[in-house]
C-alpha cells in the first residue's frame, strides 16, 4: 500500500512540515498538517501551513532515496533535463496502440514543448532522477533550465 503523506511550509517560522492534511470546513483558506512530535511518537502536533507549498508523496524515491513530492523538481541524469512534479488529469499517449489518448489522473512530468504529459513514475524509474529542489525553496532551478531551452 502507498503511504499517504503530505508537506507544507509552516506559516510562523517557514519550514518544512510532513504529516497528514488537514482542511477544516468552518476555515476553508486554512490548511493545517497534523504531525507526530519528533521526540515524542504518541502526540500529534497540528500546524498552520502555506496552502500554496502543499506537496502530496508521490509513492516515488530519488536515486538517494529520497521522497518524491508534487512541487520538487527532479534532474533527470540521463537526458540532461530538469522539470518539476505536478498532479492532476493528465493526457497520456499511446503509440503503439489502437488507442489514441488516454486520460488519467496521477503525478506527472510535463516536458517543455511536448504534447503528451509522462508519468512520472514511468520516468522516475526509467530515469537516473534525483530531487534538485523544489518550487517554493529553488524557483530560479525552473528559470535557468527555461532560458536553456
Amino acid at each position: 500500500m502507498r503511504e499517504i503523506l503530505f508537506r507544507g511550509k509552516r506559516i510562523d517560522n517557514g519550514e518544512w512540515v510532513y504529516g497528514y492534511l488537514i482542511a477544516p470546513e468552518f476555515a476553508p483558506n486554512k490548511k493545517y498538517i497534523g504531525h507526530l512530535f519528533a521526540e515524542d511518537d504518541h502526540d500529534i502536533d497540528v500546524v498552520e501551513v502555506d496552502p500554496e507549498t502543499i506537496g502530496q508523496y508521490t509513492g516515488l524515491k530519488d536515486r538517494h532515496g529520497n521522497k518524491i513530492f508534487e512541487g520538487d523538481i527532479l534532474c533527470f541524469i540521463d537526458i540532461d533535463y530538469i522539470t518539476q512534479i505536478y498532479y492532476g488529469v493528465v493526457k497520456f499517449g499511446i503509440y503503439n496502440s489502437s488507442a489514441h489518448d488516454v486520460n488519467n489522473q496521477g503525478f506527472y512530468v510535463d516536458w517543455q514543448g511536448v504534447q503528451y504529459r509522462n508519468d512520472l513514475g514511468y520516468w522516475a524509474n526509467q530515469s537516473y532522477c534525483y530531487v534538485a529542489g523544489s518550487i517554493h525553496d529553488n524557483p530560479e532551478l525552473m528559470e535557468v533550465k527555461q532560458n536553456d531551452d
